[in-house]
């Protein structure tokens, strides 16, 4: 049960009490017969109608359907009523219904209580001027029902329009959050989100700027805002005007920041010309990681009704945030093998399809090697799995050395890796095969025994001409290489042979240079 239910609740009942007991109060005191009448019962079916109206479920006095059906039924009883009194003029009636009309058709409570006032003055004032005038009871009772009529009704319609008008501010909000929600949905990619975030929270705010901060190891290492806003250094925390907010759990404002010497001090105060600062800062294990802040150039203090929206909209986007981060990391585990950090065989896979439908597509060569560990069981049986995982880390890093930014280099298996080389032939095939057999003769790794590699290679469309041929002829070269002893690189067609024995070993160590395309 809301409280916008049990306020509307309150007015409600109030008015019609009110409205009961001037009724009540003018019936009795024009009832021509003192004792129990026709009347009385019906003040009393009147009074017992209102007090009905307690047991009515709170939300129902949130429908505008009460509504009419209250008026309805309340100027029911005031036209019963003043025919009862039998002393109203014609002019009653007309200013009674003059009443009415005023009260539907004014828009401000207090301008409407005050026409109200005026319509009962002037009804008072021709009722004195007439020849009928006499100080009865009547008389005295018609004006004042007058005003309790009009009071009544204003009340009644000002909360209609401002219910109306609460409505459409809130299904004008529902607008907004659907386009944020949208407009937040259309990419997982965090860095699009922060360029969109900004410029959508203003709009929706009605700010005149709105900042997103990202802060690292308590530096503020970037700040996007919704236009192209000034390019402020990095700095640490404790030199910003946002250290305050950012030490704050939820939301942080002020709406004196230009005069506050908490920010005057600041290293980047002079990049903000604003005097309103709003602020909400989210967290990271107990971490302030990013603050999204909303400024007015103007001293214009933020509503209630604004700071509950501007929570809820920089939740949602932090919300989308933390989605779009997450989703990265998953695709990241998908495509990654987690010891070595290279791409594992489903990805691997998709990027050798897609290499050759471009292949097929514009005529260019590729080429796929296939390596593994010779003896690698019995590295892991005689110094354990750690060290056996320590060598494949160590590989993977030199693979990703030997290797340009457009190839892929993949782990395919235990101790089985693979390499795809968009735009290279069966010579540079060969020279990737040689520069990694050569550094590996040349490498030691403290406390790891050195290794050897057996190697098998295929060019495409050179030695295959579909994508299985590619993958068969590939693990045919990589077997051939372990039957003619391990520890060399076997090319797909060709009877040539790449040792590793061929070159020196225990020679100082250099990088391998990444071939040019």
């Amino acid at each position: 049960m809301s409280y916008v239910l049990l306020d509307k609740r309150k007015h409600i009942l109030l008015l019609q009490w009110l409205l009961a007991v001037a009724i009540s109060y003018l019936l009795y005191f024009n009832d021509p017969e003192p004792l129990f009448s026709a009347v009385d019962v019906l003040i009393l079916a009147l009074l017992g109608l209102n007090f009905l109206l307690f047991f009515v479920r709170p939300e129902f006095f949130y429908r505008p359907g009460l509504d009419y059906l209250l008026v309805l039924f309340d100027i029911l009883f005031l036209s019963l009523t003043i025919y009862l009194t039998r002393t109203a003029t014609s002019e009653f009636y007309l200013f009674f219904f003059l009443v009415l009309i005023l009260a539907a058709s004014g828009e401000n409570l207090k301008a409407l209580l005050f026409g109200v006032l005026c319509v009962c003055i002037v009804y008072a004032w021709m009722v004195f001027r007439s020849e009928a005038f006499s100080l009865t009871s009547g008389f005295l009772l018609r004006v004042p029902f007058l005003f309790i009529v009009g009071l009544f009704f204003s009340h009644l319609v000002y909360l209609h329009k401002h219910e109306r008008e609460k409505a459409l501010v809130e299904s004008a909000f529902t607008l907004e959050l659907f386009e944020l929600g949208d407009a937040l949905a259309r990419s997982n990619d965090p860095e699009v989100l922060y360029q969109r975030i900004p410029c959508l929270i203003r709009n929706i705010m009605g700010a005149d700027a709105c900042e997103l901060a990202l802060v690292e190891d308590e530096t503020i290492v970037r700040r996007i805002f919704d236009s192209r806003g000034p390019e402020i250094p990095s700095m640490p925390v404790a030199c910003s005007v946002h250290e305050k907010a950012l030490a704050t759990e939820g939301i942080h404002m002020t709406l004196d920041f230009r005069q506050d010497p908490a920010y005057r001090g600041k290293m980047d105060f002079p990049y903000y010309p604003h005097q309103t600062y709003l602020a909400r800062s989210f967290t990271t294990l107990k971490k302030p990681t990013r603050l999204l802040v909303l400024y007015r150039r103007e001293r214009v203090p933020w509503n209630e009704h604004e700071l509950k929206k501007f929570q809820f909209v920089a939740d949602q986007s932090a919300l989308a945030i933390q989605y779009a981060y997450l989703l990265r990391e998953l695709e990241s585990q998908a495509r990654t093998d987690g010891l070595t950090g290279l791409a594992n065989f489903m990805h691997f896979r998709e990027r050798v399809e897609v290499e050759h439908a471009r292949a097929c597509r514009k005529g260019h060569p590729f080429s796929i090697v296939m390596l593994d560990i010779d003896h690698f069981k019995e590295i892991n049986d005689s110094l354990g799995h750690p060290a056996g995982n320590e060598i494949l880390q160590r590989l993977a890093a030199l693979l990703v050395k030997a290797t340009r930014r457009m190839d892929v280099a993949a782990r395919v298996g235990g101790d089985e890796f693979a390499l795809l080389l968009p735009e290279t032939g069966a010579v540079q095939a060969q020279s990737v095969c040689r520069r990694i057999l050569e550094q590996l003769s040349r490498t030691r790794w403290e406390g790891l025994p050195s290794i050897t590699v057996s190697m098998g290679t295929v060019s495409f469309p050179r030695d295959a001409a579909t994508l299985d041929e590619v993958l068969l002829k590939v693990d045919q070269a990589l077997y051939r290489a372990k039957q003619q002893g391990r520890g060399q690189a076997c090319v797909s067609s060709e009877p040539e042979v790449i040792r590793m024995s061929d070159f020196c070993v225990g020679e100082t160590d250099r990088p391998i240079a990444a071939r040019e395309v």
